[in-house]
């Protein structure tokens, strides 16, 4: 009969033996799954810098600095298709295959793409696009205000976006009439701070609007002539485009997306 002492070795060894053999397992990793999920990941992130463009701007990318998204109901239908496209890809490689950090990647991508899909349902609440805090009528001042004017390319990128609003502000409206009609429309109180936001920004001199107020630190590389120049476009632009393009959105505030609101807290009228 074998010593406790020695039991106890031996329940020690085979555990020693078990931990490693499952560490040598974790450790074997498919280089072709593997390959599969960072091919995943990397179109994943074209398309959305390329479909998003200010969100690709605001972390960095200014490739499509010279455009917004479009949001329409046919680019939404076709996003949420390529999410499911993408979950559906990343739910047929084998987990088991990859590394840890690799395994945790995949998790949380999944995540994201159902907890997106999960909103697919909820349009009222997604066209519900105007807070008190901020919202549609305040982020393009405010992407402005994150792209860069160091170099002229880039400032005319930024130019481009300036004539690119008009059109985004009409989608825009188009989402909110159909808040109106699913009767998912912020209650008054808010839309009570959404009006003063949008006046500050229409309230100025063109040189003083948030919206100018990138063409004021235009980079040393550029050219004072080319400077001025820029500077004139930009003011034309806020006049003829973005100025008359926000203040339609204000007189839709105003005439219809006020009078749908409730005077409470609660969810339309």
């Amino acid at each position: 009969m074998k010593s406790p002492g020695i039991l106890r070795g031996l329940i020690v060894a085979t555990l020693a033996l078990v931990f490693a053999l499952q560490a040598a397992r974790a450790d074997i990793v498919d280089a072709a799954e593997t390959n599969r999920l960072h091919a995943l990941f990397d179109a994943r992130w074209e398309w959305s810098m390329k479909t998003y463009p200010e969100w690709a701007t605001f972390l960095g990318d200014h490739r499509y600095g010279d455009r917004l998204a479009d949001a329409s109901r046919e680019a939404e239908t076709a996003a949420t298709a390529m999410a499911r496209r993408d979950l559906a890809a990343a739910q047929a490689i084998r987990r088991e295959s990859l590394s840890a950090r690799d395994r945790i990647s995949l998790d949380i991508f999944v995540l994201q793409l159902q907890e997106q899909l999960r909103f697919e349902p909820f349009l009222g609440f997604r066209t519900m696009s105007l807070g008190a805090l901020g919202g549609f009528h305040t982020d393009f001042a405010d992407l402005l205000g994150a792209s860069p004017v160091g170099q002229r390319g880039e400032v005319e990128q930024m130019l481009a976006r300036l004539a690119a609003y008009p059109k985004r502000v009409e989608q825009e409206l188009v989402w909110l009439r159909e808040g109106i009609r699913l009767r998912w429309v912020p209650p008054r109180s808010v839309l009570d701070r959404v009006l003063p936001a949008i006046d500050g920004q229409l309230g100025t001199e063109v040189d003083k609007s948030p919206f100018f107020e990138p063409f004021t630190r235009l980079g040393k590389d550029i050219s004072a002539a080319d400077q001025e120049t820029l500077r004139a476009q930009a003011r034309r632009a806020i006049k003829e485009q973005v100025e008359p393009a926000l203040r339609r959105l204000r007189a839709f505030v105003v005439d219809e997306y006020v009078p749908a609101a409730a005077p409470s807290g609660a969810l339309g009228s």
